[in-house]
């Protein structure tokens, strides 16, 4: 799939055109899943991470990056899919602050 940064930088327009030939199945090709980053990547639109370093209590947590630009096209792309994609979340960093506990 796209970098979500390029999914962000188009047109609301182009991102419904985009959801539809990717997960309609009447229209697109029907994909029934997709996949997403938990944390930021590569692929993201920057970078950012859900918990300050060594918050070990997670009083810090904050998952406002997502809810702005992440969750709002994985609804569109479920809405799409007419209910049947499912996201499948897949982390790319290391918890290593937690191991060990």
């Amino acid at each position: 799939m796209l970098p979500q940064k390029r999914i962000n930088n188009l047109s609301k327009d182009k991102q419904e055109a985009f959801c539809a030939c990717v997960f309609d199945e009447k229209d697109g090709i029907g994909y029934s899943f997709g996949r997403t980053n938990i944390n930021s990547c590569d692929f993201s639109s920057d970078m950012y991470t859900y918990v300050a370093e060594n918050d070990k209590n997670l009083k810090t947590f904050n998952i406002d990056h997502d809810l702005k630009y992440k969750l709002p096209f994985i609804k569109e792309c479920m809405e799409a899919s007419k209910g049947q994609a499912e996201d499948v979340c897949v982390s790319l960093e290391s918890t290593s602050i937690y191991e060990g506990q």
